[in-house]
């Protein structure tokens, strides 16, 4: 799971055509796994915190997961609303060919067929 969470985030953060962009807006990455969903690691992050949990199973550790989970599905919501549409390009065109946050046949179609940049 933590290696499904790096596979999720460092594309974004090394993606090649940030590079590139004379633009103020980053290019959008809607290939790899963010054609699963657009938000791929509250996935990977909910498998980490499960983990956690199987590997301490006490009350605090179960209730720091569900903190953990439940913030991060509030970040990742407002980065949804107030972030991205204003700081990555063609975000509103994305929103209507991606899913939030479960992937669907449509999408995982895509993931298989898009570059190899898994």
């Amino acid at each position: 799971s933590m290696g499904l969470l790096l596979l999720c985030l460092f594309p974004s953060v090394t993606h090649k055509a940030a590079e590139r962009s004379d633009d103020r807006l980053k290019p959008l990455i809607s290939t790899g796994m963010y054609a699963l969903c657009r938000h791929p690691g509250v996935i990977a992050m909910g498998l980490c915190c499960v983990c956690l949990y199987l590997l301490c199973p006490t009350a605090s550790m179960g209730m720091l997961c569900i903190l953990d989970m439940v913030l991060d599905l509030i970040y990742v919501k407002w980065q949804d609303v107030y972030i991205f549409p204003f700081t990555i390009s063609d975000y509103e065109g994305y929103k209507k060919t991606t899913p939030f946050l479960i992937p669907t046949i449509g999408s995982i179609s895509r993931f298989f067929n898009s570059p190899s940049e898994r």
